[in-house]
């Protein structure tokens, strides 16, 4: 049993994704973890640029007046040792789309921000520090742009810590979990977007009612149709068949279908 409570920027980024990973599911029964998939999900977000930033002094991670003190630490005799501070959340994502500020090896790559995720770069941060210094109010986001939002920081994570060619990961363990999360997180992101769209059609849910007045019984009623009805799978199945999908290079809808099949025929050869 270890008696010190140790991390780094690697240990935090990795602990983080993974625990986006482990309250997002319950998001749709208990909608006040959104908390703390909102905080973990910064928290990752944050690590991964410090991460793709950082290089061998760090001095891209620092606000420009601490890195020209550490520098001049360095490098001049008797400049004495500054305080470390690290960069705001905002400026860190302004210098990971700089390639002067990502160029650090030879296939270094910058990120290039498209289409919402700037903006959702920023409405995460004001949620987040909402939530970290919170005043007694009553506030509601609408969960479809949480989900919006969501989806542009994963995709901007999985940029810096995967695609960058930024990050080493030294302990040979965290690489691969935070990859195992990020599927992770897609694979429940796109459950609970469904679960969501499901339920935006019921009546509880409305903000104004519809108006069936002038209704038309059997309008769009086919008899023949053939309907695809969704499935849910718990975490750990879902994970486990994502990863094996990404493996083998195809969907995971597929893989179910296909391991199904054998079952029904399993039964029917029993029977």
């Amino acid at each position: 049993m270890d008696h010190y409570l140790r991390s780094d920027e690697r240990l935090d980024t990795m602990t983080s994704l993974e625990m986006v990973c482990e309250q997002l599911p319950k998001v749709v029964d208990e909608p006040h973890r959104w908390k703390w998939v909102v905080i973990a999900l910064h928290n990752a977000l944050q690590g991964s640029m410090v991460l793709a930033l950082k290089g061998s002094a760090g001095l891209d991670v620092m606000t420009d007046k601490n890195a020209k003190k550490l520098l001049a630490f360095l490098t001049q005799d008797g400049a004495s040792s500054p305080k470390l501070w690290l960069d705001d959340f905002g400026s860190l994502f302004r210098k990971i789309q700089r390639p002067e500020c990502m160029a650090r090896l030879v296939g270094s790559r910058h990120f290039e921000p498209k289409g919402t995720q700037t903006d959702s770069v920023k409405i995460l941060n004001e949620i987040r520090n909402t939530f970290i210094h919170f005043f007694p109010k009553t506030q509601s986001t609408a969960v479809h742009d949480l989900l919006a939002i969501l989806q542009d920081c994963i995709d901007i994570i999985d940029f810096l810590l995967f695609k960058s060619e930024n990050v080493s990961w030294f302990e040979p363990s965290y690489e691969p979990r935070a990859a195992e999360a990020t599927r992770g997180i897609r694979l429940h992101l796109e459950v609970v977007s469904q679960r969501y769209d499901e339920s935006s059609g019921e009546v509880s849910g409305r903000e104004t009612p519809h108006d069936f007045s002038r209704g038309e019984r059997g309008k769009f009623y086919h008899p023949d149709v053939e309907l695809h009805l969704p499935v849910y799978l718990d975490p750990d199945v879902a994970a486990f068949i994502g990863e094996l999908a990404d493996r083998k290079g195809t969907e995971i809808g597929r893989i179910v279908n296909d391991w199904l099949r054998k079952s029904i025929d399993l039964v029917q050869s029993a029977q």
